[in-house]
């Protein structure tokens, strides 16, 4: 059974995001992947991102890699958000202060081959404002 991992993320309105994630003891090939990025935890709430499964480095959730070390399966998930997706998110919209940082939510849903979905990772998400644009 796994656990949920909350993991607050953070990342800069004018470029693009990226991160990954490392589960060892698990193999995610065949593995699909849903994200997404709302105002609120209510699934009615405006959305922000909406990110499935790629396997390219192209906006969306991706295995990176899987690797055995020492007899221990790793996987490693990557997860970006182009630059046009980040610059939508306004922050001031979201706080009611221009030029303030946002705080948002996210949570990603892995189905492994063959099993039952899951929510692998969820947490905060906050939109950093910036000046300058790339």
């Amino acid at each position: 059974m796994w656990e949920t991992l909350t993991d607050p993320l953070a990342g800069a309105r004018q470029v693009p995001f990226v991160h990954e994630w490392e589960w060892q003891g698990q193999d995610l090939t065949n593995a699909t992947f849903k994200m997404q990025v709302r105002d609120s935890k209510a699934a009615g709430a405006v959305l922000r991102a909406d990110l499935d499964t790629v396997t390219t480095a192209i906006e969306g959730v991706r295995l990176a890699s899987v690797d055995t070390v020492d007899g221990v399966v790793t996987s490693i998930v990557q997860v970006i958000i182009d630059d046009t997706t980040m610059a939508a998110m306004d922050v001031a919209e979201d706080t009611q202060q221009p030029g303030a940082d946002a705080v948002i939510y996210y949570d990603m849903i892995i189905t492994p081959d063959g099993g039952m979905p899951f929510v692998a990772v969820a947490g905060t998400f906050t939109i950093v404002a910036g000046v300058t644009v790339a």
